[in-house]
């Protein structure tokens, strides 16, 4: 990711970006040679968690630091690192606050994405305790009430099979990833797992072990 945030920034603005995490160390540099070092400007900005400008006269008497603007990554309120542009501070000061925010966002949206696919995979997991419970324990209950999963709503339950045979492996499980990603969009609030029917039993086993689920 911070590489990413780098990569994306250098693009747009013409000079070296580098982004430190909460220990101040370089994580993400367009000087690669730089990644792993300790950024004193950074631990500035984290301790006083406010923008940090560093002129040559100050970059001298600190380790590792080079002239420039060092300023706060934030996530849900949090300083969670610090972003840098090497240069003039004056003449970097007008693109800092965009690269930040660009840089948040792009945190933000790596967040989220984390999260929900924390939530797909909590929610098939508890597809697979389902199928394979004979009945609905409390247990199963309590999970599905945290993931807003109400049990005894009415469901239909599908089977959708893929031939692994004629697709192979690879070509299958992309198939069947573009399957689940079209059946658990939100506004469906679908049930979705990939299950193995040859460890299942067939079709046919498959097919009695979900139909309890609807109802």
């Amino acid at each position: 990711m911070a590489q990413d945030i780098v990569a994306r920034t250098m693009r747009i603005i013409d000079t070296n970006i580098n982004v430190m995490d909460a220990r101040g160390r370089i994580i993400g540099s367009g000087d690669r040679e730089r990644i792993g070092e300790l950024h004193e400007g950074a631990l500035l900005v984290l301790s006083q968690g406010r923008v940090v400008d560093i002129d040559d006269a100050v970059a001298r008497h600190l380790h590792g630091v080079r002239q420039g603007i060092n300023l706060p990554l934030r996530l849900e309120g949090e300083i969670v690192g610090v972003i840098g542009l090497t240069g003039e501070p004056e003449s970097l000061r007008k693109y800092g606050e965009l690269v930040c925010m660009t840089a948040e966002m792009m945190l933000e949206q790596s967040r989220l994405m984390h999260l929900l696919a924390q939530d797909s995979r909590l929610r098939e997991e508890l597809v697979m305790n389902l199928i394979q419970a004979e009945e609905h324990t409390p247990a199963l209950n309590e999970w599905a009430q945290r993931l807003g999963i109400d049990l005894n709503q009415p469901r239909v339950v599908a089977m959708i099979e893929v031939d692994s045979g004629q697709l192979g492996v690879d070509s299958a499980m992309a198939e069947l990833q573009q399957l689940q990603n079209a059946l658990t969009t939100p506004d469906r609030n679908n049930l979705v797992a990939i299950v193995s029917l040859t460890e299942n039993g067939g079709a046919e086993t498959g097919a009695e072990q979900l139909w309890p689920l609807g109802r």
